[in-house]
């Protein structure tokens, strides 16, 4: 297991090549106390949100289902966005191995992220055009090519 100060210094050096400069903020816990954070921020140099947004992550089980409460969201256990105050709340445990992608259309947690980017992007709470742009990085449907009949 690294140390505290080590993960600290990933940290800052990762938060430091992102020209994005999307703000992160830990709940409840300091920075070298959460060991999500230096996958996120790759994860983040990566799907990159809006430079204004703030990402925060519940870096424990029980401030995760403080967040849940408090939003009354009862829909996700991976996170969730809130457009109107420019932030995404990540439970820190969909970066363990014993997190279960299972339900959800994303299988990762840069899916999960380009999901939420949806809901920002496509300023949308619906969770399919959110999940339309995870996968194609569009808000809208493909239109329907009519074909012609064969002819004879």
């Amino acid at each position: 297991m690294r140390s505290p100060l080590a993960v600290l210094i990933l940290f800052l050096c990762l938060a430091l090549t992102q020209a994005h400069a999307v703000k992160i903020s830990v709940l409840n816990a300091k920075p070298g106390q959460c060991p999500a954070i230096a996958p996120l921020v790759a994860d983040l140099n990566t799907v990159q949100f809006p430079s204004d947004w703030t990402v925060y992550i519940a870096c424990d089980a029980g401030t995760w289902q403080d967040v849940l409460r408090k939003t009354e969201v009862t829909q996700t256990d991976a996170a969730l966005t809130v457009r109107e105050q420019k932030l995404t709340i990540l439970n820190s445990s969909m970066y363990t191995p014993s997190f279960s992608f299972e339900p959800y259309v994303q299988k990762t947690t840069q899916g999960v992220l380009r999901h939420e980017l949806g809901h920002i992007t496509c300023n949308t709470g619906s969770e399919d055009v959110a999940d339309r742009f995870a996968h194609t990085g569009s808000c809208r449907i493909p239109p329907i090519r009519k074909t012609e009949p064969l002819s004879r």
